[in-house]
């Protein structure tokens, strides 16, 4: 199982570096993006492209990780509540 997880995690890094490389040959327009307080560019578009998709990435993965700390938690709550739920009806008996 352990394989398979790390086949399907390879497949999927490298599916985003294909989609990064893809992005960066197919949009060779240089673009400079302003944002509020920072100037980036010049840059082409396939290679911002590609920055805003490892951004979204690792962003979703981080916030992810926030949802599943709050599941594990809960679940760790509620396995005790079991816990002791069962103790009382095993005395009660």
């Amino acid at each position: 199982m352990r394989r398979l997880r790390t086949y399907l995690l390879l497949v999927l890094v490298l599916a985003i570096v294909l989609c990064g490389v893809a992005l960066t040959l197919s949009n060779p327009v240089e673009v400079t993006l302003n944002l509020i307080l920072l100037k980036v560019g010049p840059l082409t578009l396939g290679v911002l492209l590609t920055m805003t998709l490892l951004l979204g990435v690792f962003l979703g993965t981080f916030i992810n990780q926030f949802v599943v700390w709050r599941h594990k938690s809960e679940r760790s709550k509620l396995k005790k509540q079991l816990d002791q739920s069962l103790k009382r009806m095993e005395h009660l008996k």
